[in-house]
């Protein structure tokens, strides 16, 4: 018998996108599927949309006041009924055959958490493989390519997506809520799977990433995509107290992103243990913690912030870490 999959939709304003998210979710050849579809506040009547136009195919509709997008995924998991558990963006699609590609594959395999390639789209159609942002995330997976899974997500989220991940019921229960992030929920949630769990990757596009006008992704606040960024990897390297410390041991790990600083992820390793991590998201969720991180370092040399892949190639972020998280039980190696 097929296993039961429930496709969580967290739907906020996307109207014009998030009937053709459910209709690809309808139209999948796994036999057995439930769509779970919990509404963040939308004001452009998303809501009354879907009650009206597809409110009799879906397992569950409802909304709540705006939360953000990590609170309405968790919200939707906690009324899914599924074995295994995939998410779709309102404003994604899935191939037909997706969910049975992924379950096919994450079984027969033993994989716990598995995604696919993505393909990019906007509201006209498929973008071309020059497109400026087609062309970063071909890069990024050119490099994933080239290692284990658990060593390409430590460089970065090359997954891309909340959309792109399937995943067992038992994952979710073990890992956790997604937590308060604005921009990586998706990526903090895929690093606390490592090492607990199997990661398998499906080399097939079976899905359709939608580029438009308010994907958070082209949010221009500078300072905190750096300081989401920086935190997710404070918290993996120890400012998370809730959970063991992973070993790291492999040459060549890296940081995601050019502009992370290895200053700023110790800095607020350093808050994590001191204030607890609950405490900083808090501070994360409210808006304050990326002005904190501001001013905190207002005056340093740009070069003590941005730090160059080369310094980081080197192994220096990694000496500067391994001394400022000396004091927990860690094996890091440059």
């Amino acid at each position: 018998m097929a296993p039961l999959v429930s496709v969580v939709i967290p739907s906020y304003n996307h109207k014009r996108f998030v009937g053709q998210a459910v209709e690809s979710v309808r139209a999948q050849t796994h036999p057995a599927v439930e769509i779970v579809v919990v509404d963040d506040g939308s004001s452009d009547g998303s809501f009354e949309f879907l009650r009206e136009t597809v409110g009799d195919a879906l397992a569950v509709l409802r909304r709540h006041d705006n939360r953000g997008a990590h609170a309405t995924i968790n919200d939707a998991i906690a009324s899914a009924t599924g074995d295994w558990i995939a998410i779709l963006n309102s404003d994604d699609l899935y191939a037909p055959q997706r969910i049975e590609r992924l379950v096919d594959f994450a079984t027969g395999a033993g994989h716990d958490l598995v995604f696919s390639d993505v393909a990019f789209c906007d509201e006209t159609g498929p973008l071309p493989s020059t497109h400026k942002v087609v062309q970063s995330h071909d890069r990024a997976v050119a490099a994933a390519a080239g290692g284990t899974i658990e060593q390409a997500l430590l460089r970065g989220n090359f997954v891309l997506t909340t959309s792109n991940l399937l995943f067992r019921r038992d994952v979710f229960a073990a890992v956790g809520p997604f937590r308060p992030y604005r921009y990586c929920h998706d990526w903090d949630f895929l690093l606390r799977a490592i090492g607990a769990f199997r990661l398998g990757w499906l080399r097939e596009p079976l899905l359709q990433y939608r580029l438009h006008g308010s994907n958070t992704i082209r949010e221009p606040d500078h300072w905190r995509h750096l300081v989401e960024k920086a935190l997710v990897y404070a918290g993996f390297l120890g400012g998370d107290t809730t959970r063991p410390a992973p070993a790291v041991e492999h040459s060549g790990w890296i940081f995601e992103a050019r502009e992370l600083s290895p200053v700023v992820v110790c800095w607020l390793a350093a808050e994590c243990r001191r204030l607890g991590l609950a405490a900083v998201l808090q501070e994360l969720e409210a808006g304050t913690l990326h002005r904190r991180v501001q001013a905190a370092f207002a005056d340093e040399a740009p070069a003590r912030i941005t730090a160059s892949v080369r310094e980081m190639k080197k192994g220096g972020a990694m000496r500067e870490i391994g001394r400022l998280l000396s004091g927990r039980d860690r094996n890091i190696r440059a």
